[in-house]
C-alpha cells in the first residue's frame, strides 16, 4: 500500500481510500478487538442447546427479513432486541408492534417496543416477545392408580397454553462520532398449566461506523449464561451467543441497498450443527418502497416495506421453512 501511494500523487489516490487510511489507531484497535474478542468467545460459550430458543424467533418483520445481519443495521425500537446499540439511530418517541401466527397458527408470535430518545447521546427502549402454543391437551388415564390398557385408556383431562415471555429493558449511549454502546437486561418468564419457570440474562451491543456506507454491529447473548428456573426445582441455563455483523451501504438505480452479512459463534451439542452459521442479506429501497432478501440456515427470508409517510412503516415478511409450512410477519413502526 506504501509503494502504491509513493508512485501516485495524493491528488490521484481515491476518496475512499483516504478515509480507511486516515482512520486513528483507536479505530483500527477497536477492529482488531472486536475479531478477537468473536473467535475468544467461542472458546467460552457452554451450556444446554434448547434453553431460549423462543428467544431466537426475531422482533419485528424487517429485522427478521433481514435475519441476524440485521445487528449491523437496527436504528428503530426493535433494536432492544437485535442490538440495544442501535437505539442511537432513534430521533424521535417510536413505537413498534408485530404479530406473526407461525405453522398454520399452530405458534403466536408478538412483539411490541418503545424506544426514547433521552438526549442526542443517550437513548432508551422497552421490548415485550411473547412466544405462545395454544390448546395444548394435558392427559390422565381413567385409572391413574392402574396400568395402560383397554379399560384404562387416557383422556384429555384439560387444554393449556404454553407461552414464553421476555422483557428487554435497554440502554445506549453515543461515544465519539463512531461508536455505540448499548446493553439490555432480559427478564424471562415460562408457564404452562401449574409449572412456571424465571431468568434474567444480560445483552452487551455495540456498533462501529467505520464510514457513512460502512457500519460493523456486534452483540454478545447472555453474557452471564442466563439460568432458567423452575417451580420443580429443575433449573436449564441459556448459553452465551456472539454475533458479529457488517453492513455496506451503496446508491444504484436511484434508491439505496444495504448488503449484509453476519456470522455467529456459539456452543452447540448436534453433532452435525454448524457452530458458525453464516447468512447474508440485501435491501434495496426506492421512494416509498423496500423490498428484503436473507439466506441463514438453509432457509429464506422475503420481506417488503412500505413507508408512505416518514413517521408510518409497515412491513411484512415471509419466512420458508423446509420441514414446516411458512410464515408470515406483519409490523408497524409509528414514530411521533
Amino acid at each position: 500500500m506504501t509503494s502504491l501511494c509513493s508512485q501516485r500523487s495524493i491528488s490521484s489516490v481515491d476518496s475512499t481510500f483516504k478515509r480507511f487510511h486516515s482512520m486513528s489507531h483507536y479505530t483500527l484497535l477497536l477492529i482488531r478487538s472486536t475479531f478477537f474478542l468473536f473467535f475468544s468467545t467461542r472458546l467460552i460459550l457452554a451450556s444446554s442447546s434448547f434453553s431460549g430458543d423462543f428467544l431466537n424467533l426475531g422482533g419485528g418483520a424487517r429485522g427478521i427479513a433481514l435475519g441476524r445481519s440485521y445487528v449491523a443495521i437496527s436504528d428503530d425500537a426493535t433494536s432492544t432486541y437485535w442490538n440495544p446499540s442501535g437505539l442511537i439511530g432513534v430521533t424521535k418517541k417510536q413505537l413498534h408492534l408485530m404479530h406473526s401466527e407461525r405453522f398454520s397458527g399452530q405458534i403466536k408470535h408478538d412483539f411490541i417496543a418503545y424506544a426514547l430518545p433521552l438526549s442526542k447521546s443517550y437513548k432508551v427502549g422497552i421490548g415485550l416477545l411473547r412466544v405462545a402454543v395454544p390448546d395444548i391437551a394435558f392427559t390422565r388415564l381413567s385409572n391413574p392408580s392402574a396400568s395402560l390398557s383397554e379399560t384404562n385408556r387416557p383422556f384429555i383431562a384439560s387444554t393449556e397454553t404454553s407461552a414464553d415471555y421476555a422483557v428487554y429493558i435497554s440502554g445506549a449511549k453515543r461515544f465519539r462520532k463512531r461508536f455505540n454502546l448499548g446493553a439490555s437486561i432480559k427478564i424471562i418468564h415460562s408457564a404452562i398449566s401449574t409449572y412456571q419457570a424465571n431468568g434474567v440474562g444480560l445483552d452487551i451491543g455495540a456498533r462501529f461506523i467505520v464510514t457513512p456506507d460502512i457500519q460493523i454491529g456486534l452483540i454478545l447473548r447472555d453474557a452471564t449464561n442466563t439460568a432458567i428456573r423452575w417451580n420443580t426445582d429443575a433449573e436449564d441455563t441459556i448459553s452465551r451467543s456472539f454475533i458479529l455483523g457488517s453492513s455496506y451501504r451503496i446508491n444504484p438505480f436511484g434508491g439505496s441497498s444495504i448488503l449484509a452479512f453476519s456470522i455467529k459463534a456459539h456452543e452447540s451439542s448436534h453433532e452435525d450443527s454448524n457452530p458458525f452459521p453464516f447468512s447474508a442479506s440485501v435491501e434495496h429501497s426506492h421512494n416509498i418502497l423496500a423490498v428484503r432478501f436473507c439466506h441463514e440456515d438453509n432457509q429464506q427470508n422475503i420481506g417488503i416495506g412500505l413507508k408512505p409517510y416518514s413517521s408510518i412503516g409497515i412491513d411484512i415478511t415471509y419466512t420458508q421453512h423446509k420441514d414446516l409450512e411458512s410464515t408470515y410477519q406483519l409490523s408497524a413502526n409509528l414514530s411521533f
